[in-house]
């Protein structure tokens, strides 16, 4: 008698979700206003970080500070994070809210914030700009992955004859 076929399971794979690091600067400025109208210009240039993932998260890091998002379809993202500075003595968390846009190799785009701080105004407007040396290949864009079908074991049951 012919032995049954042994059945198969079959799974989709686990894609890979590989990370890109993208480094550049963001630059711009942060001006302060005083009570007594005066305006004083600090510039900003300092280095920035971000990496993305295949599954589309997005982590930025500036200053210390650190931003999560989630790239969208068209490439862009947005979240804001808080910039912690001294400005004449006077501690300043400035609210910063990001607009980028993800293209391949390279990351491009805004931040903007303003807060009173104590009794000076602080307003930061920058861009941002980096690059990879590779690109996401998002999961969602891929073509789905074949299955993989492996033979169910079949639990061996063992006779002992005395």
């Amino acid at each position: 008698e012919p032995e049954p076929e042994p059945e198969e399971e079959c799974v989709e794979p686990e894609p890979e979700n590989n990370t890109h690091i993208y480094n550049g600067v963001v630059g711009g400025t942060v001006t302060v206003v005083t009570p007594t109208d005066e305006i004083w210009p600090f510039f900003v240039d300092e280095p920035l970080s971000v990496s993305v993932k295949d599954d589309r998260s997005l982590v930025m890091l500036v200053d210390e500070e650190q931003m999560q998002s989630q790239v969208n379809a068209n490439g862009n993202f947005t979240g804001s994070f808080t910039l912690q500075k001294q400005l004449f003595g006077e501690a300043c968390n400035v609210t910063i809210n990001v607009l980028g846009n993800v293209n391949g190799n390279s990351i491009t785009g805004s931040g903007t914030g303003s807060e009173q701080c104590g009794d000076l105004s602080a307003v930061l407007d920058a861009t941002f700009t980096a690059n990879s040396q590779t690109t996401p290949s998002f999961l969602d864009e891929r073509p789905p992955q074949p299955k993989q079908c492996v033979p169910v074991m079949a639990p061996i049951h063992s006779l002992l004859l005395l």
